[in-house]
Parts: structure tokens; sequence; C-alpha cells
């Protein structure tokens, strides 16, 4: 009755020790390769979507208007803002006309847009010519 009452051998509690260790190593290796996994494909997402923000970007910047320069456009002073935002306007009109040669409406669209802005522009600068 005194033997099952004695403690496991040292050899065994080692065994089982180790065998726990071996197993929660392996779960923390799959799960590591998985973290791996994901943050590279996140990585490389980020990438791709940095990219396309740029190419956006590049886009807004050659084919519209700042809200600041639709305001100077529309409601400030003829002052040089006026003029670089007039200028602006004539620059998205002439990239549209390279624009129209791959996709038709957009480039259509867009140079009816700066027709409006250059033609709004030409009425308050001939008014402002009128009355110096």
């Amino acid at each position: 009755m005194t033997s099952s009452l004695l403690p496991m051998p040292p050899s065994r509690l080692w065994i089982g020790w180790r065998k726990r260790i071996a197993k929660s190593l392996s779960n923390y290796n799959a799960t590591t390769v998985d973290i791996i996994s994901t943050t590279e494909r996140l990585k490389h997402e980020l990438e791709i979507t940095t990219e396309r923000q740029e190419i956006a970007s590049c886009f807004l910047q050659d084919y519209q208007l700042s809200n600041k320069e639709i305001n100077a456009l529309r409601e400030e002073e003829l002052n040089e803002n006026f003029f670089k935002a007039l200028s602006h306007v004539q620059t998205i009109h002439g990239n549209c006309k390279v624009l129209r040669t791959h996709h038709q409406r957009s480039g259509l669209e867009l140079m009816d847009m700066m027709a409006v802005y250059q033609e709004g522009a030409y009425e308050r600068l001939c008014r402002w010519v009128q009355t110096e």
C-alpha cells in the first residue's frame, strides 16, 4: 500500500514535462508561422494600397481642382491665386484631351467641369476689367 503513495520516479516526471514542452513549442511554432504568413500578406497588401493611393493622388492633382483653387476662382479677389487656379484649369483641360483617348466619357466629363470653371473665371475677369 505504501508503494502507491510513493512519488513517481524522476525519469517519468521528466519525460512528461518534456512531452508537454515539446507540444507547447510545436503549437507556438505553428502559431508563429501563421503570424509571419499573415504579416507578409498584410505587408504586401499595404504596398499595393500605398501604390494605389499615390496613383490616385497624382490623378487628382492632374485632373481635379483643389478646394482652395475653386475658392480662388469663385470668391477671392483677382490675385495671384486666381490666375494660378485659372492656369491649372487650362492644364487640366489639356490633360483631359490625353485622357479622352482611353477613357472618353471621363475625359469629356472632366473637360465639361473645367469649361464651367473657366467660363466663370473669365466672366469674373471680364467684369473686373470693365470696372477698372
